[in-house]
């Protein structure tokens, strides 16, 4: 008993990993011109705190002022302030970073939000190539094909979530030939794509994860991502979750194996 409570706290563990914790955000400031509000990546968040020390706190912030490169930690409750001394336009933000860690006690300019950095590539496809404009995904209804009946519910509730953090609309600059490096998932969840055809794309996610969990140092336990350009105007994106049960727990949970998929779709949604 012991053992099936360790795996299910594993298990239910693996798929609210990709709602990561969000790192202390940095703002920097412009005379006459639009703060950004970036909420930036370990190593970029390192890089500053060597360069201005560690945060004095959890609610502050790091406050940079472009136009001497200065930066200075403050609570959040005075960043208007600061935009307002430099000069800086106090009436919106300019967001960039994980949908889920974008404020909602601060007035976020999404109507001029910048692309997304593009990665560099190899593999590229030749087939339907995604317009430049606003995007959003689109979640679909979690499929169980096959699974447990006491694991289901959980998981998928957990598949349902678990794309939630992509949902926002946002702008994307997306370059001809078209490589799923361009949407910002990519960065987020850190993962490579391989190219399985023209338009189609495939990826395992969360490798580290699964790979932790009991059975065979993780083997056939995986997150999928599949990706196929259905024209300029929408992406096909399929995740399907397997997670494979130790035996030791099989028995009670009534079965070895459980499969959720879930069909979404990345939509154009304007320009």
């Amino acid at each position: 008993m012991r053992f099936l409570l360790l795996f299910s706290a594993t298990f239910l563990f693996v798929p609210t990993l990709a709602l990561a914790e969000c790192n202390t955000p940095i703002v920097t400031m412009r005379e006459g011109q639009t703060s950004d509000y970036k909420v930036p990546s370990d190593t970029e968040l390192a890089d500053m705190m060597q360069k201005h020390g560690k945060s004095s706190g959890n609610d502050h912030v790091l406050v940079i002022d472009e136009s001497d490169g200065a930066g200075y930690w403050m609570t959040r409750d005075r960043v208007g302030e600061a935009v307002f001394v430099v000069g800086g336009d106090t009436q919106g933000y300019r967001y960039s970073g994980p949908d889920h860690c974008a404020p909602d006690d601060l007035p976020i300019d999404t109507g001029d939000l910048p692309a997304e950095e593009i990665k560099v590539f190899e593999e590229v496809s030749s087939g339907p190539q995604p317009r430049s404009g606003l995007w959003q995904l689109k979640s679909g209804t979690p499929e169980v094909e096959v699974c447990p009946p006491m694991m289901q519910a959980a998981f998928t509730q957990s598949m349902a979530n678990n794309m939630a953090q992509f949902e926002a609309p946002r702008h994307l600059k997306l370059n001809a030939p078209f490589h799923p490096n361009q949407l910002p998932m990519t960065e987020i969840m850190n993962v490579s794509w391989q190219s399985i055809g023209e338009g189609n794309w495939q990826t395992e996610a969360m490798k580290e994860v699964f790979s932790q969990l009991p059975v065979d140092g993780g083997q056939g336990s995986k997150l999928v991502w599949l990706l196929k350009v259905l024209g300029d105007s929408e992406i096909e994106h399929t995740v399907r979750m397997k997670v494979v049960v130790p035996q030791e727990a099989a028995a009670a949970l009534g079965g070895d194996t459980c499969s959720v998929k879930t069909v979404n779709r990345w939509v154009r949604v304007g320009n």
